[in-house]
């Protein structure tokens, strides 16, 4: 079957013409998904499976799309075969909620701030903060293992998902875990596709385990003279054990360098955590804290989500938390100014702002040993000629990767040559 016949025979199946990716990332796309055409949706699981089999049988491969936020990460996939862009916008249902179990099942097109809206009715969330929620679906955020400021608080997707739902080569179903937490039998197949980023299927339904929305939040910033005294004074903050949910020091809140606390639980914790955060740094900073607003804060998120840079490179260095502040300093040094440092995690997400490969490879240089660079938004031709990688590699590890992409996916169907060393 040729490109058109099996654009055709998609169309009939999923039972409407495919439609365009949303205008909003039209300055970010790469040209890539250009290539491939419409986003085909399909509403059922068994359409998804009747497409993943046509798919194959037409020698083409899938690249699943869910909010599209983070269709630019990643290198390019193999253009030598016809590439379908399957989206989970209309497998959008919620399953199963029991707000008394605190777990919730719901297909992969939910939004994250759907999901977000109807477990408040219940006093209860999913403690993940991904950027752009109202865009990021369910299936998208799992499959990118994708976090945000809670991270140290609460964790990843990968701690928080308990039972998930597939569809592999073949058309194959694959389900593992369940709707309870205590559910231990068969091999765990959710930690197989969180953070797969669609390499091994297209997932159709996710069960979490929710919890109890917190009293109260607040955030304190802090102004800082330099970045090197915000990172210091956030690691001082995380270190004294107080339990934030988040800890920053950043360049991208307005305004020069800062630190963020974030705080989220009691009303009666809260107002002890902020007393407290505030004597702690009153001798490392030189103004006081000052009380920000939950909109600034998705603003900082938002920044954060790299979403809109044509003409810029984004990357996220992963080192240890007390080589934070030498990593920061050596990033200034190549002219990196707009970055944000997670004191807990050991993670710096930064910008550079002037796209080159030297540029690209002054940054990368600022890695420390042991540590990784994962190229979040960038130009590949220029990530090529710097000599880098988009993804942080993992050695010898590889070896176990690929062994497992061949026999979950034997034809290479789902996304090929998108993941780490071109799987």
């Amino acid at each position: 079957m040729d490109i058109p016949a099996l654009h055709a025979a998609l169309n009939t199946l999923v039972g409407t013409d495919g439609t365009a990716l949303p205008a909003r990332f039209a300055t970010s796309l790469p040209d890539w998904v250009s290539r491939c055409g419409p986003v085909y949706l399909p509403a059922s699981l068994d359409v998804v499976a009747a497409a993943v089999r046509l798919t194959e049988e037409s020698a083409g491969a899938i690249i699943p799309v869910g909010g599209a936020t983070e269709i630019a990460r990643g290198s390019a996939p193999d253009s030598s075969r016809p590439l379908i862009l399957l989206g989970s916008a209309r497998l959008s249902g919620i399953v199963d909620y029991q707000p008394d179990d605190m777990t919730v099942t719901c297909e992969s097109g939910v939004t994250l701030q759907r999901l977000q809206n109807l477990l408040a009715d219940h006093n209860q969330f999913l403690p993940v903060d991904t950027p752009l929620a109202e865009h990021a679906t369910i299936g998208g955020l799992v499959a990118a293992n994708q976090t945000g400021l809670w991270r140290a608080a609460y964790g990843t997707p990968r701690d928080l998902v308990i039972g998930v739902r597939a569809v592999t080569a073949g058309g194959t179903l694959v389900k593992g875990g369940g709707r309870v937490v205590k559910n231990v039998a068969g091999y765990d197949v959710c930690k197989l596709f969180t953070g797969s980023w669609g390499s091994v299927g297209f997932i159709v339904e996710v069960t979490f385990k929710v919890r109890p929305r917190p009293a109260a939040t607040c955030a304190l910033r802090w102004r800082a003279r330099t970045v090197g005294e915000a990172v210091l004074a956030a690691r001082v903050a995380w270190q004294s054990k107080m339990a934030a949910a988040f800890c920053v020091a950043t360049t991208e809140a307005g305004g020069g360098p800062c630190v963020i606390v974030g705080l989220r639980e009691t009303e009666a914790r809260v107002s002890w955590q902020a007393s407290e955060f505030r004597r702690l740094l009153a001798g490392d900073l030189p103004d006081a804290a000052e009380t920000i607003g939950e909109d600034e804060v998705d603003a900082l998120r938002t920044q954060l989500a790299r979403s809109y840079m044509p003409g810029e490179a984004a990357a996220r260095i992963t080192c240890l938390p007390s080589e934070t502040p030498t990593v920061a300093r050596a990033l200034q040094e190549v002219g990196v100014t707009r970055l944000t440092v997670d004191a807990a995690v050991g993670t710096i997400e930064c910008v550079i702002d002037a796209v080159s490969p030297a540029n690209m490879a002054a940054a990368a240089g600022c890695t420390p040993a042991g540590g990784s660079i994962l190229w979040r938004r960038c130009d590949t031709a220029v990530l090529k000629a710097a000599g880098l990688e988009p993804w942080a590699l993992l050695g010898g590890h590889m070896r176990l990767h690929r062994s497992l992409k061949q026999q979950v996916d034997p034809h290479s169907t789902f996304s090929p040559g998108r993941f780490i060393g071109g799987l």
